[in-house]
């Protein structure tokens, strides 16, 4: 993340509004220090895999 923003640019970077990404957590404290203003949005995949992943422990 931080070498995509690096080539997008402090100001792109600044702009962002929208941002789909995992629920790894290194990847949003970048995303939180260069692209504050964005809304991190998980993944659809991400969201399904975690809730089934919970269900099968049942």
């Amino acid at each position: 993340m931080s070498a995509f923003l690096d080539v997008l640019g402090a100001e792109r970077a600044g702009k962002l509004e929208f941002v789909t990404c995992d629920r790894a957590e290194r990847i949003r404290t970048v995303l939180a220090g260069r692209a504050g203003s964005a809304t991190v949005c998980l993944a659809t995949f991400q969201l399904v895999k975690g809730s089934t992943d919970a269900l099968v422990l049942l």
